[in-house]
């Protein structure tokens, strides 16, 4: 029984030792660059949820598959854009002092402008066809900001803007699959012992 007891605590240990890091990374945002230019982000929390984040160029159908619909938004109310906003400010451009990609606004990918960086998140689509969404803006120096929303039409080309880009929002896969890794271990690990348990008995 006292060897049972000793594994069993063993198993318990190991599969902490699994679960925490993985929280941890969970909880750490890691910025994706390409050639020094930043395209996005993984594990960005918003509101308890966890999100891979890209930059992308073009109109509001080109991330989504050609169709520009509010039902494919990843987030549908000024309130869950806005914290989508405020999600990537602090957790990417103002994540640590001296961030580059929050002093230089032309290191964030679709954006070539020196002045600012607005990162547009569609949220809703009104009659007549007009985009709204809510902003992330990074402006030159240490100063990135959240808060607003605007309208533009959904045909607009965001590429066609040397200041603006959009943000597509993703389930982050490490979030949701990797925890119940560590649990099926430690469970295959007590059923074995039980297993075992039962042949010396018999």
């Amino acid at each position: 029984m006292t060897l049972v007891k000793s594994v069993l605590l063993s198993l318990l240990l190991a599969a902490s030792a699994l679960v925490l890091p993985i929280s941890k990374a969970q909880a750490t945002p890691i910025l994706i660059t390409d050639n020094g230019q930043l395209i996005g982000a993984d594990n960005i929390n918003v509101d308890g949820s966890f999100f891979d984040v890209r930059f992308v160029d073009g109109a509001c159908a080109d991330l989504f598959g050609g169709v520009c619909s509010r039902s494919n938004f990843t987030f549908q109310t000024q309130a869950d854009g806005i914290s989508a906003a405020a999600a990537i400010v602090d957790q990417i451009f103002n994540s640590a002092a001296g961030n580059p990609f929050n002093l230089d606004p032309s290191l964030t990918f679709g954006c070539s402008s020196v002045v600012s960086c607005q990162i547009f998140i569609p949220i809703n689509i009104f009659p007549g066809l007009l985009l709204n969404s809510a902003i992330a803006g990074n402006p030159t120096g240490p100063n990135a900001s959240f808060g607003a929303t605007t309208n533009i039409r959904a045909t607009d080309s965001l590429a066609l803007s040397s200041n603006s880009v959009f943000a597509s929002f993703t389930p982050s896969v490490a979030a949701t699959v990797a925890e119940p890794s560590a649990i099926l271990i430690l469970l295959g690990g007590i059923f074995g012992l039980w297993i075992k348990r039962r042949q010396v008995n018999n």
